[in-house]
């Protein structure tokens, strides 16, 4: 028996590393898309993946972000390579349990049927041990009588995905194919912990907002709890009274005592090695989400100049380098969607009238291939190109803009 979780990413810092510690003691690997993470969630993910955890990251570069396509997308990727016996869609902020191990629940189960189990939500509160960074030793405090714990959440067989044509629902709450059955599985359930702190709470509030303006297949009644919570924030409501909400903000919720269980978890997986990665500061993350906005904005703008019939090319080191390199190259050559470079001091800037951005920007550029301008430093930017995940048949010297002006002059 083999499982696959599917999980759509964004800034999970706070709480990426529990999640797949946690989570990785009934799943046996883990597929992530990211859909431009401008935190450390995918430091920490690489971090882990390096420990030797069964994991996959997908980078989606536009920010127009459509979950519904995605999910289907990976659900189908992930079926396609029929080495596993079911895809459990998981967000960052649930943990999976039941009544007794659900490893061992999940492995009785029928493949010619749907599951569908549920949500029992936990709230953060003022209590909370801020210095625990294993987040389910804080599931702690359940709500009680909580209109959310009716959502459910899809387990579904991967055979059937393409037998089937299974298609899920935005938010993974729904699922259907042809000839197959959805079934309530009560034995498990996910224990949803939605707000780790009040920092990660204010800051992903004003990140949905933010980023929800571009994504135009965004119904209009979908974020309508953002935009509540926002509104109520701003006259004056209480972090924490607004974090015990999720579905009706305008309704509080009584607590009850109901401790994550653990006693299914290898003791190996509740320790946490990237605490001083997790901090959010919520001034900054709203910053590095304007940049990230305005990036779309300007990628909108060059591609307007560019020559469609042209390689996308990055360059890495803003100098006398690249000065030399392009001297000669005429300007319709490559389309240079952006410069890289590591000196903050020169990042955000404008060179020949193209942006230079830091290494860990270019998830947000769809490219081609990278020329490292430089022959001194080319050991170490491609050494920090590779670690960022970047495909080393992608990453080349000076002399591949070379074979571009011979094809160039050949055709002519």
């Amino acid at each position: 028996m083999r499982i696959v979780a599917l999980t759509m990413i964004a800034n999970e810092q706070e709480i990426v590393e529990s999640f797949l510690r946690y989570n990785s003691n009934f799943i046996d690997e883990f597929v992530f898309v990211s859909s431009c993470c401008v935190d450390n969630t995918l430091i920490i993910l690489r971090h882990l993946l390096q420990e030797g955890y069964k994991l996959r990251i997908y980078e989606e570069k536009e920010i127009d972000f459509n979950q519904k396509y995605l999910s289907n997308k990976y659900l189908k990727t992930i079926a396609k390579e029929n080495d596993s016996d079911w895809i459990i869609p998981l967000d960052c902020d649930e943990f999976l349990t039941g009544n007794k191990n659900p490893r061992e629940i999940i492995e009785r189960l029928s493949t010619q049927n749907i599951y569908a189990v549920k949500w029992k939500n936990y709230a953060m509160t003022k209590n909370d041990d801020r210095e625990e960074h294993f987040i389910p030793k804080r599931c702690q405090y359940a709500k009680k009588n909580y209109d959310g714990d009716n959502f459910t959440k899809v387990i579904v067989p991967t055979r059937a995905v393409l037998d089937k044509q299974i298609f899920i629902s935005t938010g993974y709450h729904d699922a259907m194919g042809n000839g197959i059955d959805t079934v309530n599985l009560n034995e498990v359930w996910l224990a949803h912990f939605p707000t780790v702190s009040p920092e990660q709470y204010l800051y992903r509030l004003y990140e949905r907002s933010i980023k929800s303006i571009i994504w135009r297949n965004y119904g209009f009644n979908e974020g309508t709890h953002i935009r509540h919570q926002i509104a109520q924030l701003e006259a004056g409501a209480d972090v924490f009274d607004l974090a015990y909400g999720y579905v009706n903000e305008s309704k509080k919720f009584d607590m009850y005592l109901k401790p994550l269980d653990l006693s299914y978890c290898d003791k190996e997986t509740l320790n946490i090695k990237y605490a001083a990665l997790t901090h959010t500061d919520v001034m900054q993350g709203i910053i590095k989400i304007g940049q990230l906005m305005a990036i779309k904005a300007y990628i909108a703008d060059i591609k307007t100049e560019e020559n469609p019939q042209r390689d996308n090319v990055l360059l890495y080191g803003v100098g006398y380098c690249a000065e030399q390199i392009l001297n000669g190259l005429p300007s319709d050559a490559i389309n240079i969607r952006a410069y890289i470079d590591g000196d903050v001091e020169k990042q955000f800037r404008m060179y020949n009238r193209k942006l230079i951005i830091p290494p860990d920007y270019i998830r947000f550029f769809q490219f081609d291939y990278i020329v490292i301008t430089s022959q001194k430093h080319f050991s170490a930017m491609k050494k920090t190109l590779l670690e960022l995940g970047v495909d080393a048949q992608k990453i080349c010297t000076p002399m591949r803009l070379i074979r571009v002006m011979e094809e160039i002059n050949k055709d002519e």
